[in-house]
Order: structure tokens, then C-alpha cells, then sequence
């Protein structure tokens, strides 16, 4: 699969219509992450549950002793998971799903009118980069090969 933020960076660099300039570089499509759900849950081997906002940075510690289990089991490269395969991605994903809003607004839109202006073209659908991604997070032994009920 292509990686179109990396051929938007070099486009960038190579591009006069690009200097001095700053894009958006989304993967071109419009989603919710409502919307892709199903897609997140069929590519960890589960189904969508029902609504229920909890902060990821509170529950995710509470699955560490799991985690060390499933790592151990399957020989995984990422042993902690917090630590070293989330990182403090969790507070940028709360504010992107409004994990912390008091109330649910739109989906947060980004125009890429700009970079396509300037003759960038590229895009990938975000549901094909998300199974793309889980595919290449087990080749590389970050996540099991599938998550069963239990596990």
C-alpha cells in the first residue's frame, strides 16, 4: 500500500508551489471514528460493543497484567503496553474521539483543498490504511496474530 503522507512530504520538498506553504494531509477520504468501528473490531478478530466512553488512559493501565500475558504468549516485541506501544498517543486520541467533551459535536473535518491546489493527488481510504496497518503491526510481532474472547 502506498503511504501518501510520505509522497505529500516529498512532494513538499520537491514542489515550488510548496514553499513557504502549509497542508493538510489527511488520507483523502471524510470518516467518523464512529464509522469505522467495525473495521478497528474486525481487524482485532472482535465485534463493535455497545457506546461506552471511558478514558483510554485510565482503562488501558488496568489490562497491563493481560497484556504481559498475551505478549509472553505469542512473543511479541511489545512487552508493556502502555509504555511502549501506546505511548501518549492516548491523550491525542481522547481528543479526537471527544473521549473528554461533555458534549459530542461533528467529527472533526480537515479540508485538504490546499495541498490539492497544489497538484497533490494522493489519497488512501482510511478503512484500507487501518487494516493495513493492524497487518503490518502483527508481521512485525507488535500484536498478536488474532485476539480471541478470553485472551
Amino acid at each position: 500500500m502506498r503511504n501518501s503522507f510520505a509522497q505529500a512530504c516529498q512532494r513538499a520538498f520537491e514542489c515550488p508551489a510548496s514553499e513557504n506553504e502549509t497542508f493538510n494531509v489527511t488520507n483523502g477520504d471524510v470518516f467518523s471514528w464512529r464509522g469505522v468501528w467495525p473495521t478497528i473490531a474486525a481487524a482485532l478478530g472482535r465485534e463493535v460493543g455497545a457506546d461506552a466512553p471511558a478514558s483510554l488512559a485510565e482503562m488501558l493501565p488496568v489490562f497491563r497484567p493481560a497484556w504481559t500475558e498475551i505478549a509472553q504468549r505469542y512473543h511479541l516485541r511489545a512487552r508493556a503496553l502502555v509504555d511502549a506501544f501506546v505511548g501518549q498517543s492516548l491523550t491525542y486520541t481522547e481528543l479526537l474521539i471527544r473521549l473528554s467533551s461533555a458534549v459530542v459535536g461533528p467529527p472533526v473535518l480537515l479540508s485538504t483543498i490546499k495541498i490539492r491546489q497544489a497538484g497533490f493527488e494522493g489519497c488512501i481510504d482510511t478503512e484500507d490504511m487501518l487494516r493495513n496497518w493492524f497487518d503490518t503491526m502483527r508481521a512485525n510481532r507488535l500484536l498478536p496474530p488474532t485476539l480471541r474472547t478470553g485472551c
